[in-house]
């Protein structure tokens, strides 16, 4: 952690100052008499906040004065300043970040290294897993500016800093999400040094197709930045992509269609392009959304909606993983039940016997993963379902197996449940509406559902009057909108 903090203030010292239409950052000996200033008129603010929230509120009061000083350049700086420090070391890195903002607009500034140096003390100075639940998707911002301006010094730091605070969040989840985009922004990073290589090319011949097509998908599909590199697509190697830049460019174009093309585009291409071609899509939905009635409100819409859910989820593939102390809160409850800070849910012995489901209901083709074990000081059931659906282990007090469709019990090979053992049961429907349930990797049942069978509703976890605790749930398959 150490090395991460003397990195960025080697960083720091070493950056260069920004637009020269800003003011300078005051010297050593103007920001020292200021903060005292500081000191002396809010000195009675200073001792009466004792607590996170009264030092969060005096940090606000401070941004707040610093804001409204226009005639001192000085005193203005130092009062951010403050306020910036108190935010941080408070917890309340967001404000924190905000004023960086609010610093930068005025002074040569730069702001992606001073908010590297707010995370770093934060990340080292908070200790709840809350806390630090809510700086990591702050550090994943500032590595996302850090990119968009080719500052990739800074994505290593920036990413040890992200790992540390995901650790620290006790969140598996967030902790599982924040490797999968350090090892994102690697790929990135040698995308970058590619392109740069590409421009080399270009310097040389600017018409090159291939050179072209990788510097736009460069500025396009991973930094966002669609002006600087649709002429570049435009006179690329890739077909579709050249054609749907050159729309682009075009004078009058239609918005709906240009994000209809994206949205189709996309399927057809990598999956790592996928969601940046979706984006684009929605970018032009969004203009055309208000005017729009009908049909083609809803389509747009619910794509609009699709593409959200999946950026909230960190997922692009439809996934839902239910692993959390979190994600299992947002389950809907019958009977008794506990959820444990490791991101467990128990069920504990007794009638009625006690369930949970999910708000959303689900459509076939899916495939349901439940991992889940038996306590021994309770009757041995494990009953995960879906729809119409009911995998019964350890019925009859462990003396059967038996699958409930549509209301039908149908006994198979029985499977005795062993206590503490953690079970893997897996239920897959595909597109024909064939069901296999496989236990343990083991294949168990397998049967083709006739129409009568409803396939469309919430995933169930239950224990049935046993003891009973589920550990993670996957579900990938068509959520019903």
């Amino acid at each position: 952690m150490r090395s991460i903090v003397i990195a960025l203030v080697l960083l720091f010292s070493a950056a260069s100052a920004g637009a020269d239409d800003k003011l300078p950052i005051p010297d050593e000996a103007s920001q020292k008499e200021a903060k005292k200033l500081v000191g002396e008129v809010y000195k009675g603010d200073y001792e009466k906040a004792k607590t996170s929230a009264q030092r969060i509120a005096l940090a606000k009061k401070l941004r707040d004065e610093g804001l409204a000083t226009t005639d001192d350049a000085a005193a203005r700086y130092a009062l951010l300043d403050v306020a910036k420090n108190i935010s941080a070391a408070a917890g309340d890195v967001k404000t924190a970040l905000e004023i960086v903002d609010s610093q930068a607009e005025r002074y040569k500034f730069d702001s992606i290294l001073s908010k590297a140096a707010v995370l770093s003390k934060a990340v080292k100075s908070q200790r709840l897993p809350k806390t630090h639940q809510t700086i990591v998707p702050l550090i994943h911002a500032v590595l996302d500016e850090a990119i968009r301006e080719d500052r990739f010094r800074l994505t290593k730091p920036l990413s040890e800093l992200a790992v540390t605070s995901a650790r620290k969040s006790r969140n598996p989840k967030l902790i599982k999400a924040t490797r999968i985009r350090i090892k994102q922004l690697a790929a990135i990073e040698k995308q970058a040094e590619t392109a740069k290589k590409a421009l080399a090319i270009l310097k040389e011949n600017a018409e090159d197709p291939e050179a072209n097509v990788t510097v736009g998908k460069y500025y396009c599909l991973i930094k966002d930045q669609w002006d600087k590199g649709l002429p570049y697509l435009a006179r690329g190697s890739h077909e579709g992509l050249k054609n749907l830049a050159a729309a682009e460019l075009a004078v009058g174009s239609d918005a709906l269609a240009l994000g209809d093309e994206w949205w189709a585009s996309a399927a057809k291409q990598d999956k790592a392009d996928q969601t940046a071609m979706k984006r684009r899509a929605v970018h032009w939905y969004n203009r055309v959304l208000p005017g729009l009635r009908g049909i083609q409100k809803t389509k747009v819409s619910r794509r609009i909606a699709e593409l959200e859910e999946k950026k909230k989820s960190g997922r692009d593939d439809g996934t839902v993983v239910i692993d959390t102390a979190e994600d299992f809160e947002k389950l809907k409850f019958k009977g008794d039940y506990r959820i444990h800070r490791s991101g467990d849910l128990e069920f504990p012995n007794g009638e009625p016997a006690s369930s949970a489901e999910t708000k959303a209901s689900y459509s076939f083709p899916i495939h349901i993963g439940y991992e889940a074990f038996c306590l021994p000081d309770g009757v041995l059931d494990l009953f995960p379902g879906f729809a119409d659906i009911k995998v019964m282990l350890g019925l009859g007090f462990n003396k059967s197996t038996a699958i409930l469709i549509g209301g039908k019990l149908q006994k198979i090979s029985h499977i005795k449940l062993v206590p503490n053992k953690l079970y893997r049961v897996e239920l897959l429907i595909d597109e024909n509406r064939t069901l296999v349930v496989v236990v343990d990797r083991k294949e168990i049942f397998r049967k083709t559902l006739d129409k009568n069978v409803k396939l469309v509703g919430p995933v169930r976890l239950s224990g049935g009057i046993g003891h009973v605790v589920y550990k993670k749930v996957v579900i990938k398959g068509k959520k019903k909108k």
